[in-house]
């Protein structure tokens, strides 16, 4: 109705104004003079006769108008209207519309659209206030008072837009909605908002609502009602709550989950605190903070506890969890010749198997994996010198076992190749003495391993091992014959221990011997050396299939190596073993050395390695240069074994054979097998001293042997050149997050994410990141492997293989539907190993996701409908189902 009557009002105005009528509502045209045309766009200049009259007019500056149709003065002289594209400027104020009306006298303008030849109304007015743009469909506005009337206002604030019916626009730019919407969808009639009642708007800090409800595809939504609320406007990081969700599972019942405080601490780092309580008894806490200097280094830390309470109604048992995640990058250009570095994922395995599963954690990996690594770095290069040094803090652990290994710390220093009898005068080749080459490597370390119940206790510091180790080796190299390279070095190592161990037999109470070891402290070094020497060559051979045929050659190339290398023995540092009448068995004063032991017995070793490539060289309509592109055939193919010259026997080592090649830029197969050229006893399986060939015939028995084969394909791999350039600078629509917690901390509040680390969001939350630009893609590894395993039952040699076949792919029905699965087979049982089911579904301003793991031991599902925007991330539907209740 009102859009009607704006219509009217405008219509009847052109009319007057065209048919030259001189009185419209007690106003009269002004006098032709009093009218400038430039360019087709009238501006206005007041009459002398009205420049003179007395008028309550306020204004302290000019006042700029400009209009593209028309532009006149009532008769008084105190109201001006402009019609078509109308532009009124005062101070810092500019406004646009269709048309506008000013009255002089009260200092207040009044602007609406106009209808353009359909009848639909364009040019709403477009108010900017102090850079703060407003669009609306009627606006009344006093320049003394500052205050508006604004009826269908529309305004950006942060990633939402507000929507107001009725609105009053105060001096210091707060608003007074009756009737209001908010909402992120972009359209301009919204998917979804939330209707707000009544509500005020203190610009730069929040919308404060009364009484406000969902709204989807205009069906009202009154179960999602809330009594007030506040949204953030700031531009700036600001501190609040962290709303919790709340849900239900069978173990642990009913919870409120992640709920808590942000603190915005400074523009450069962050801190939060959030917590979950469930109601049978079980409750988590985690502190975390983020922290980002530009241009120098920036990371994220975080640190959980909980206690996970399983109560059956007979009894009751809790488990303490607790989880350190620590990343920090430095910027490469940040102390040049420096890094530091930081990547710690330590937690219990408690955590692991309780806290850190279940669907809806964002990748299926996570399910699966028993293991976590951690590392901590520094490292400096004194430049314009070969020196180099780190420092690393490590950690392992497998969940499967609780198990773990600590490095606390590594240290290295290393002097890089320098070449001391080279001449830096020299003109020409050089000789062969100045190609010797010197380097030295230190390293030192201190490392544990253990149960992670015993390690932080005293009963673990004893089981710590330490050391430290030096290198020098000197080598060289050059040709013979021209084709030939000889690389010959001489090595040494020097490796102190702060410890060895004795054994000795005494007698028990029982009368008999028992074996008792010493731990005796100290500094004992060790040293060895060696010396090795190598040649190698290549060997090509090419045929050709002539001009005219598509197939236009085949080159081998075979790389042959022979080396030689030799040990002394240090049986210094071993001992006969206690009781051993024979006197043959010997054990290492220094077997629990980190870095091990020198061999008791001398060895020369002669070593052959045989190394093939294949390729084939084809006509190609897509190489516009040479016309033919490469074929790998076969991209590697090795044969290596060795020989002991001064064993006493068992000379020859197994022979390894490995191989590789890529078919159709599709599938990827490797494999590798092993024989070994000596026999075995049929009563024990031991390997005996009697050639293979000589008991069986064959040159070799086979010992195992294992094959991989990739198989990925995408549909992108048909698609034209046009189609795949289309594809590569297309934007990235599909581009969704769904990031946990700690993803969502500071994003709209100032912590900018830069590429490095949105890669790695991406990367850890695979499934939380979805790609509707690729229609399908689908993956599958095969692995088989043979072992030759003695058993006693038949007194032979029996076969164990082993198969694993694991597959996923995902498919895009629409644009806007995903579907991805990972699945595998187990041979074994013969049945489906882990399983998962995931479908997303892009609802523009929304988006839908559903993962359900139909069976085994990680059975459960989860469902969940949310907003996109990070700002109203707490607006969401979620229904799951916790793999630990069907555990």
């Amino acid at each position: 109705m009102h859009n009607k009557a704006s219509l009217l009002i405008v219509s009847v105005f052109c009319f007057l104004v065209m048919t030259n009528m001189t009185t419209v509502a007690n106003t009269i045209l002004v006098p032709d003079s009093s009218v400038v045309k430039v360019n087709d766009t009238l501006k206005s200049e007041l009459p002398d006769t009205l420049k003179n009259q007395k008028s309550k007019s306020t204004f302290n500056d000019p006042v700029f108008s400009d209009a593209v149709d028309s532009m006149f003065y009532s008769k008084s002289g105190k109201e001006l209207f402009l019609y078509n594209q109308a532009v009124v400027k005062y101070q810092e104020i500019e406004l646009k519309a269709g048309f506008i009306a000013v009255n002089l006298e009260r200092n207040e303008v009044f602007a609406t659209g106009i209808p353009d030849s359909t009848g639909a109304i364009v040019q709403k007015p477009v108010f900017n206030d102090k850079g703060t743009e407003y669009q609306m469909d009627e606006l009344i506005y006093n320049f003394n008072s500052k205050k508006a009337i604004i009826k269908g206002m529309a305004s950006e604030y942060g990633e939402g837009r507000l929507l107001g019916d009725r609105m009053k626009k105060m001096p210091d730019d707060k608003m007074n909605i009756a009737g209001g919407k908010y909402t992120t969808c972009a359209h301009d009639e919204p998917h979804y908002y939330i209707r707000l009642t009544k509500a005020k708007v203190i610009p730069d800090e929040k919308i404060a609502t009364g009484p406000a409800y969902l709204v989807i595809e205009g069906i009202p939504v009154y179960p999602a009602f809330i009594p007030f609320g506040i949204i953030p406007l700031s531009k700036d990081r600001t501190s609040g709550v962290l709303f919790p969700t709340y849900g239900e599972e069978e173990r642990r019942g009913f919870f409120l989950k992640d709920g808590g405080y942000y603190f915005a601490l400074s523009p450069y780092y962050d801190f939060a605190i959030s917590g979950s309580v469930y109601s049978k008894g079980s409750w988590d806490m985690r502190a975390s903070s983020r922290y980002k200097v530009m241009y120098k280094f920036g990371g994220n830390f975080s640190f959980d506890y909980g206690l996970y309470r399983i109560d059956d109604d007979k009894t009751v048992n809790d488990t303490k969890t607790w989880r350190i995640q620590w990343t920090h990058q430095q910027d490469a250009k940040f102390r040049p010749g420096t890094n530091f570095s930081a990547n710690v994922n330590f937690s219990s395995t408690s955590y692991n198997n309780y806290t850190n599963s279940g669907v809806g954690a964002g990748n299926n990996a996570e399910y699966l994996k028993n293991t976590a690594q951690s590392s901590i770095s520094y490292s400096k290069n004194w430049a314009g010198t070969p020196f180099s040094m780190a420092m690393n803090l490590n950690h392992s652990q497998n969940f499967a076992d609780s198990t773990m290994n600590l490095g606390l710390p590594r240290l290295s220093f290393n002097v890089r190749q320098i070449y001391p009898l080279q001449n830096p005068n020299r003109v020409g080749q050089a000789r062969w003495w100045e190609k010797i080459a010197l380097s030295y490597n230190l390293n030192m370390e201190n490392r544990i391993n253990g149960k992670e119940d015993v390690i932080f206790t005293n009963k673990g510091i004893k089981d710590w091992k330490n050391g430290f180790q030096h290198k020098i080796p000197l080598s060289t190299s050059f040709n013979i014959l021209k084709y030939i390279s000889i690389s010959p070095s001489v090595n040494y190592t020097g490796t102190f221990y702060l410890s060895k161990v004795d054994k000795r037999n005494v007698l028990n109470s029982a009368g008999k011997d028992s074996l008792v070891t010493d731990t005796i402290r100290g500094f004992y070094p060790l040293h060895q050396y060696s010396f090795s020497t190598s040649a190698s060559t290549r060997v090509y051979g090419m045929y050709d299939f002539g001009k005219n045929s598509t197939v236009k050659a085949i080159r081998h190339m075979a790389t042959f190596s022979i080396g030689f290398s030799y040990t002394p023995g240090f049986d210094q540092y071993y001992k006969s073993a206690p009781g051993d009448a024979t006197g043959r068995q010997f054990y290492s004063m220094y077997e629990q050395g980190i870095y091990g032991t020198p061999g008791r017995n001398e060895s020369g070793n002669v070593s052959f390695n045989w190394g093939n490539n294949l390729e084939m060289k084809v006509k190609s309509k897509k190489d516009t240069v040479t016309g033919f592109t490469k074929i790998k055939l076969l991209e590697s193919l090795n044969l290596s074994t060795s020989y002991n010259l001064l064993a006493d026997s068992l000379n020859l080592s197994k022979i390894s054979l490995t191989g590789r090649t890529n078919i159709l830029n599709t599938f990827n197969l490797s494999f590798n097998a092993s024989f070994d050229p000596y026999s075995y006893n049929k009563l024990t399986g031991a390997t005996i001293a009697k050639y293979e060939v000589n008991q069986s015939g064959n040159l070799a028995r086979l010992t195992n042997a294992g094959m991989n084969l990739d198989f990925s394909l995408k549909s992108t791999l048909f698609d034209s050149k046009e189609d795949k350039n289309k594809s590569a600078n297309s934007s990235n629509r599909g581009r969704n997050y769904s990031n946990p917690f700690m993803n969502n901390i500071g994003q709209n509040r100032g912590l900018g994410i830069n590429n490095q680390e949105e890669q790695q969001i991406i990367n850890n939350n695979y499934y939380e990141y979805v790609d509707f630009n690729a229609p399908w893609d689908l993956s599958i590894r095969y692995n088989i492997s043979v072992a030759k395993v003695f058993d006693k039952s038949i007194m032979d040699m029996d076969s164990r293989v082993t198969q694993t076949l694991n597959f996923s792919g995902n498919i895009s029905l629409t644009s806007n539907w995903k579907i991805s699965m990972t699945s595998g087979w187990d041979f074994k049982l013969n049945k489906l190993t882990y399983t998962s089911l995931n479908i997303m579904r892009d609802l523009d301003c929304w988006e839908m996701r559903m993962s359900w793991v139909p069976f085994g031991r990680y059975k459960s599902y989860s469902f969940q409908i949310n907003v996109k925007s990070s700002l109203l991330q707490d607006l969401k539907i979620t229904k799951r189902e916790n793999w630990l209740d069907n555990y």
